[in-house]
């Protein structure tokens, strides 16, 4: 079979040159307090408008403005709260396990409850992008661009939050996204170290050549603390 890896990045490349770019504006520098302020009370005040944004954007909608595509995006961990996550993790297993039919087809089930799952999206994409599978759901070169494009229009949104600047930290939901967002959207694979910033709050990574990239982690704390009922 041809190396993951390498079959990872020709399909990256080749979604990239094809995908617009869908956003002119990034998140202004007011803070992640502020950020997920915004989001959640526009969550609270407007649900459904924010489920509209997310059937729109898991179409990828290219109409759709940074602000919309951002609120959908972000706005999606407030309506959910994490409700797929029991299945990524079982997805994960299967993946892991090489129980690839049983993976895609939990995939699938996690982008029922969240078209935005980052990890699910990309899962379906890999299974499909094996040269050795032994089952096909339509044109499976065609789900792997689809699926692809899917993901990266999501990692794209994460991009244009900041420039991974201790000042301007990636705005994540999920620490899947930090990893997700480096191998997938940066084609980083070498990691050093992850560190834990309390204050910002903050995930530091310390890549191979000694690169650091911040995330900023205040809905994935918030998420740690509802699972905990704190």
């Amino acid at each position: 079979m041809a190396n993951k890896k390498g079959v990872i990045v020709r399909y990256l490349r080749f979604v990239c040159l094809g995908l617009m770019v869908l956003f002119a504006q990034a998140v202004s520098a007011e803070g992640g307090k502020s950020f997920w302020k915004n989001i959640r009370n526009q969550v609270k005040k407007e649900p459904d408008k924010v489920r509209l944004l997310v059937d729109r954007l898991a179409r990828m909608d290219s109409t759709l403005t940074f602000e919309e595509s951002a609120l959908a995006f972000y706005g999606q961990s407030y309506l959910l709260r994490d409700k797929e996550e029991p299945l990524v993790a079982a997805m994960n297993k299967l993946y892991s396990s090489a129980s690839y039919e049983a993976a895609f087809d939990t995939a699938f089930l996690v982008l029922n409850i969240n078209p935005l799952n980052i990890r699910a999206l990309l899962v379906s994409a890999l299974i499909l992008s094996r040269v050795d599978s032994s089952f096909a759901y339509g044109n499976a070169q065609d789900d792997v661009h689809y699926f692809f494009r899917r993901a990266l229009t999501l990692l794209h949104i994460v991009a244009q939050t900041g420039d991974g600047s201790e000042q301007r930290p990636y705005m994540v939901t999920k620490i899947s996204e930090e990893y997700d967002f480096l191998h997938y959207y940066l084609d980083i694979w070498d990691i050093r170290s992850q560190s834990l910033n309390m204050k910002m709050p903050c995930d530091l990574l310390t890549l191979g050549d000694s690169r650091q990239i911040y995330f900023e982690i205040t809905r994935v704390l918030e998420l740690e603390k509802e699972a905990w009922g704190l």
